[in-house]
């Protein structure tokens, strides 16, 4: 399995407006063969914070 995570910093006041901008490039890259899970998770400590965890089957 391919397991990726990213960590982005968005400008302050800005996050509804980044996750709304990754709308579309989620629902497409959660629709490609061997995606297993491609998901998104806000910080609790840091509202500027947005993480991406996605996972690929491997050949």
């Amino acid at each position: 399995m391919i397991f990726i995570v990213v960590k982005f910093q968005v400008k302050d006041g800005k996050r509804e407006e980044f996750l709304e901008a990754a709308r579309d490039f989620t629902l497409a890259t959660r629709a490609e063969p061997g995606n297993k899970w491609y998901e998104w998770s806000l910080s609790v400590e840091n509202p500027n914070e947005v993480v991406l965890v996605e996972a690929f089957k491997d050949d």
